[in-house]
Formats: structure tokens, C-alpha cells, sequence
């Protein structure tokens, strides 16, 4: 069931996912999480690359789309 619902929210909002993983962790350094700057860093790094080929394969046509052939003209 969780993983459906993974699945459902970060293939189609992977970008939206990505800013909600860089609030959490944001907040968690905020409240007090035992994490450096350059830990942090690194987590949100990974996260931004991770969402980036996430967003990219949403966006990204599979194939180059063929026009419809136009009325009256044979193939």
C-alpha cells in the first residue's frame, strides 16, 4: 500500500517530493538534528539529483512523435 502510494506521488510530482525532502530535513537541522552544514548539504544534494532524473523521465518523451498524415495525401 505505501509503496503505491510512493510510487502514485513521486512519479507524478517528483519535483514537489524533492522541495517537501529539503523542508523536512530543513527543519529537522532547524529543531535540532544532530547534522552538520556539510552533512546537510550532502543530503540535499543527493535528494536535488535524485529528483532531477525523477523529473527528467516524467518529462522526457519515450519516442520522437510522428505528425498525423495530412487529408488527401497518400503515405
Amino acid at each position: 500500500m505505501l509503496g503505491k502510494v510512493l510510487d502514485f506521488v513521486v512519479g507524478r510530482e517528483p519535483v514537489a517530493t524533492g522541495a517537501v525532502v529539503t523542508a523536512v530535513l530543513a527543519l529537522a537541522v532547524a529543531f535540532g538534528a544532530d547534522l552538520t552544514g556539510e552533512q546537510t548539504a550532502a543530503i540535499t544534494a543527493a535528494a536535488v539529483a535524485v529528483v532531477g532524473f525523477l523529473a527528467r523521465s516524467a518529462v522526457t518523451p519515450v519516442r520522437h512523435p510522428e505528425p498525423p498524415p495530412a487529408p488527401g495525401v497518400p503515405k
